[in-house]
């Protein structure tokens, strides 16, 4: 598993040099006054971060001798990976009906809690203070109008 996630990691270093290289030919812009290749700019940077943390991470820790390198997972994981692809699809589609709030803590819920069952105080805890950030970050700081949905919050 070393050798394939350094890999990945090297993938999505390119992935994220294209994005880029791309968003410069665009113009970035200003962070008052960004121009269309700004976000691609940072979505592009992230990548590059976070696939340059797999990659070193990957290289760096020890590796473990007892442990099997499997090509497929065991269906539980198959499952749970199913359903962390669900879960967007999910969301898109109850978004307009649920609205941002309700669709938003759900969904967090839903992850949190699938990925690896634990505790419910910290999965709520972590799904209302999700919902309320980005509320606040998109509704107040941004002035984006976000679905209502059935209870109009």
């Amino acid at each position: 598993m070393r050798k394939h996630d350094i890999l990945s990691g090297l993938f999505w270093i390119g992935i994220g040099i294209i994005f880029c290289v791309g968003a410069l030919d665009i113009g970035l812009g200003t962070p008052k006054a960004p121009r269309g290749g700004f976000f691609p700019f940072l979505g592009g940077m992230t990548l590059i971060s976070l696939g340059l943390i797999l990659s070193l991470w990957s290289f760096l820790r020890p590796r473990i001798k007892d442990a099997k390198e499997r090509i497929f997972p065991p269906i539980y994981d198959l499952r749970r990976l199913l359903g962390i692809f669900i879960a967007p699809l999910a969301y898109g589609i109850l978004l307009e009906r649920l609205g941002f709030l309700l669709t938003t803590f759900s969904f967090m819920v839903f992850l949190l809690a699938f990925r690896s069952p634990r505790r419910w105080g910290p999965i709520l805890v972590v799904s209302i203070l999700t919902c309320l950030l980005s509320y606040v970050f998109f509704v107040i700081l941004l002035k984006v109008q976000l679905p209502q949905g059935v209870l109009r919050i």
